[in-house]
């Protein structure tokens, strides 16, 4: 099973301007989640890199990003790593008895929960012709 995750944001502020100004509230949030695939992979491959103490790259091969997906009213991407390919993801992110946590997967979500997807979801309202 991958180390993944997904984040569950609550937007509806900003889809409400959208929904008012006539825009189709589906297409701006794929536009938007596919407007942050390449920086959330690129966040994680940072916060990889930053964080190995000795790096080979290997578990780099197995990171992805997925989306955006559509479940219902739900729109997401997928991100984390491929551990079945190499379980080195699991391990870096929650550690083992004798090496720390090096995570990756959670200073990401946690870069974005923190305002990152509210700052382009302000960025695609302007494109809009909207403030918020």
């Amino acid at each position: 099973m991958p180390v993944n995750g997904r984040l569950t944001l609550n937007l509806d502020a900003y889809f409400e301007a959208l929904q008012n100004a006539g825009q189709d509230i589906d297409q701006a949030a794929a536009e938007l989640l596919e407007t942050n695939k390449f920086n959330a992979a690129m966040l994680m491959f940072r916060t990889l890199q930053a964080s190995s103490e000795l790096w080979t790259g290997q578990t780099a091969k197995t990171l992805f990003v997925d989306g955006p997906i559509r479940d219902g009213n739900f729109t997401y991407i997928e991100l984390g790593a491929h551990t079945e390919i190499d379980p080195a993801g699991w391990y870096k992110e929650y550690g083992r008895p004798n090496q720390a946590a090096e995570p990756f997967l959670r200073p990401t979500l946690l870069y974005y929960r923190k305002g990152g997807l509210k700052q382009t979801m302000q960025a695609l309202l302007e494109r809009y012709g909207l403030s918020k």
